[in-house]
């Protein structure tokens, strides 16, 4: 019998501008509900939306990845 193949179901992004991220999927057409949207505890910022194929995309702020991951950092631009 063959291995079953890894299946990529959900990802996580971390914007720095949480309401342009949101505005972003919305745009390509991504349907975000209201109810997808939360803000607890106060300065967290997190979308759980559920695309019609069963993908997963969560949004999170700077602050929800902090919590979640203490030694994460912001990265640093890039310089040329």
């Amino acid at each position: 019998m063959a291995a079953a193949r890894p299946v990529l179901n959900q990802i996580d992004i971390i914007a720095r501008d949480f309401d342009a991220s949101v505005a972003f999927y919305r745009t390509l057409g991504v349907e975000v509900p209201p109810g997808a949207l939360s803000a607890i505890p106060a300065g967290v910022r997190h979308a759980d939306i559920e695309l019609e194929n069963g993908f997963t995309l969560h949004i999170d702020n700077l602050e929800l990845a902090r919590l979640y991951h203490a030694a994460w950092r912001r990265p640093e631009p890039s310089r040329p």
